[in-house]
């Protein structure tokens, strides 16, 4: 086996034990083993996502965010990136940012998920019209997506339109 061979071996088995540890609920090991595999594979973006999914379970928002910019820089037309990032700044208390990695997540695919996190980060700065339209759209694509159901009921609520809440 080439020294090439056996780095995508190890990164392989990083990424699963990553991915086996996750689902685990051992997020600390899943932090480790993705770390491991963006060393092996630093151009790989899918260690960079994972890595900064695992940093942002376990709270670690800047090196959350350090892990999926490095994502976005190798393939910036990936959706998940950008929505996770998104989570990152908004824990940071960086909105206006988390707002852009939303706006970003949604031009790149309009999913019920990132309709509906753009939308949460909207209602937050009140912006409701644009917000209420988006949890539309995203139980348009998926009308048993209760998050978003719940979230324009309480847009509904915020807004004193009690007869659209119910």
């Amino acid at each position: 086996m080439n020294k090439g061979s056996a780095t995508q071996q190890a990164w392989f088995v990083s990424m699963n034990i990553g991915k086996q540890s996750f689902q685990q609920g051992r997020i600390g090991d899943a932090v480790g083993a993705f770390s491991q595999a963006t060393k092996l594979q630093p151009r790989r973006v899918e260690g960079w996502v994972n890595l900064g999914s695992a940093l942002l379970e376990t709270s670690r928002f800047e090196e959350s965010a350090v892990a999926l910019n490095n994502a976005i820089t190798l393939q910036p037309k990936l959706m998940v990136p950008h929505m996770l990032l998104g989570d990152a700044l908004r824990q940071l208390g960086e909105m206006h940012l988390a707002l852009g990695s939303y706006r970003q997540a949604v031009a790149r695919q309009r999913s019920p998920l990132s309709l509906n996190k753009l939308a949460c980060a909207l209602r937050v700065r009140r912006q409701y019209e644009e917000a209420g339209a988006l949890y539309l759209e995203a139980l348009h694509l998926d009308p048993n997506f209760s998050l978003a159901a719940v979230n324009l009921t309480g847009l509904h609520i915020e807004m004193g339109q009690f007869e659209e809440a119910s």
